[in-house]
């Protein structure tokens, strides 16, 4: 299921960000994100059904700002334990089909290939390489759809 994220939901936010990048996003820069008025953040999540209880797990996010008509993809995770279960291409077809008219732009690392994968698999396309955008030596490629 995608569903909107709320405040109650950082902990998974802050859990899959850690399992996900080398420089994570501190927990207060993503909590952050709940009171900007532009940004909205939706997570995949699953239903694990217990003996007396169902609860939710959450698998991945993706950070958006809502500049109208622009749109910039500010970061998608998925927890590792996760990928390559087509998560990140739901996250993005939901997305493009809540916002269709909304010009969508994102910076991807050019040696991240499974993101790559997954950006050109739902239309994104390289505009430009972006020169040590992640720090000294490792650039990023600008896409866009």
């Amino acid at each position: 299921m995608i569903r909107r994220a709320f405040i109650d939901d950082l902990d998974d936010i802050v859990r899959i960000e850690k399992r996900s990048f080398v420089k994570p996003w501190s927990a207060e820069s993503l909590e952050a994100e709940f009171n900007r008025p532009f940004s909205k953040i939706f997570l995949f999540t699953q239903e694990e059904r217990g003996e007396l209880y169902i609860t939710s797990k959450t698998l991945a996010y993706i950070i958006v700002w809502l500049l109208c008509p622009e749109g910039e993809i500010v970061s998608l995770a998925v927890d590792p334990l996760y990928r390559g279960r087509g998560i990140a291409s739901a996250l993005l077809r939901r997305l493009l089909t809540l916002f269709p008219n909304v010009y969508w732009a994102l910076e991807v690392d050019i040696s991240n290939t499974a993101a790559l994968r997954v950006y050109e698999k739902c239309s994104f396309k390289k505009r430009r390489k972006i020169k040590n955008y992640y720090g000294q030596g490792r650039d990023a490629f600008l896409m866009t759809i």
